[in-house]
């Protein structure tokens, strides 16, 4: 699954401060909910809520992958986020997450959501990948940057 036709620039956060977990979904939910059109962006930040409740999403790596299914969504999407100085999405287990990307999928087609989570997984374990991605000047530069990677992947 590619990520291209499911990631576009609005969706696309870097956050140069200290942001709390809860404040980074929120800003996630409210750039997917206005790049949606359709979406209300509190249901998105409680789905996410939710699924970090059951069990953290970040890893060893730094990385975090929160996300959601949800009725009515009528395509996948991806929000990415470089944040500069971590964010705590594992409370200790792992170290903050400097890359995060969260996805909002529909109910009705969960196995899109599962194919388009191991494809991230795929570019993000790839040799020097997320170092080149924490280095973005910009969202502009980290979105191109995810495509690159996107289409070097086939």
């Amino acid at each position: 699954m590619q990520i291209a036709p499911l990631l576009k620039l609005e969706c696309v956060i870097c956050v140069e401060g200290r942001v709390a977990r809860d404040e980074l979904l929120g800003m996630i939910a409210q750039r997917a909910a206005a790049a949606s059109g359709t979406l209300a962006a509190d249901a998105i930040f409680a789905g996410m809520m939710t699924r970090e409740e059951q069990m953290a999403t970040a890893t060893p790596e730094g990385v975090a992958f929160p996300h959601t299914l949800l009725e009515g969504v009528d395509e996948t999407m991806v929000i990415a986020c470089q944040v500069r100085s971590g964010v705590s999405f594992a409370a200790g287990k792992h170290p903050d997450s400097t890359m995060v990307f969260a996805m909002v999928g529909s109910k009705d087609r969960p196995f899109e959501h599962v194919r388009l989570l191991a494809r991230l997984a795929q570019i993000a374990q790839e040799e020097g990948v997320l170092e080149r991605m924490r280095g973005a000047a910009d969202e502009a530069a980290l979105y191109e940057m995810l495509l690159e990677e996107d289409r070097a992947h086939g």
